[in-house]
């Protein structure tokens, strides 16, 4: 279940490297008015680039599942309206699923696996907590596993998982001989076709021209 948290983790990064790019020109801008939100646009292609350097990264927990899944490849993502969609390759060692049955541990082992799936769901932010609620739903695309496939699938399917945004660092640039400094707050993340959107709030704070 921690795949979408780790998907969050490379999403701050990326964020963050928007904001050392618009930086500079809020800062501007602040000069001459006060700004209540500057938008981001992020193209699908660049966004699936970002999430493909972030590879691999391990899935850390799902209830009951032990051994080792990682996520190896994320392909083909496409953006609408609010939702999204991709193939995913995921891959296992020592993997294994254990639950009470009758009050006794039931064990099904599954070893090393290699699973395709195509992935889709939607996504929904809350600002003022700073959360961001995906609803997925896999299934299988292409190589699958007969018990291991539909079990992945139940857990996934039916559940519903939220990352909390953290606010982003604080920005330093320095503008006409006065240090600056830009601090970001995230206000909306939707999608539409194509396209990722991020609503941000700067509080920019001048200091004393040197």
């Amino acid at each position: 279940m921690e795949l979408f948290k780790k998907k969050a983790t490379a999403a701050r990064l990326f964020l963050t490297a928007l904001s050392f790019l618009a930086a500079t020109g809020l800062a501007a801008a602040a000069k001459k008015a006060a700004i209540s939100e500057a938008t981001l646009m992020v193209p699908a292609a660049v966004l699936e680039k970002v999430l493909q350097e972030s590879l691999p990264f391990e899935i850390e927990k799902i209830d009951n599942l032990t051994g080792k899944l990682w996520v190896r490849s994320i392909q083909g993502l496409r953006l609408g309206e609010n939702a999204f969609s991709f193939k995913v390759r995921i891959r296992g060692e020592n993997v294994a699923y254990t639950r009470k049955i009758a009050g006794y541990p039931a064990v099904m082992e599954f070893g090393r696996v290699d699973l395709f799936f195509d992935c889709m769901g939607r996504i929904t932010y809350h600002p003022k907590r700073r959360l961001l609620t995906v609803k997925p739903r896999i299934r299988p695309a292409g190589r699958t596993d007969e018990l291991l496939t539909p079990l992945l699938m139940a857990l996934v399917n039916e559940s519903e998982y939220v990352v909390q945004v953290d606010r982003l660092d604080p920005i330093k640039t320095r503008l006409g001989g006065s240090p600056v400094v830009a601090r970001m707050e995230i206000s909306s993340i939707r999608t539409s076709k194509g396209r990722l959107w991020i609503g941000i709030v700067p509080r920019i704070q001048k200091g004393k021209k040197e």
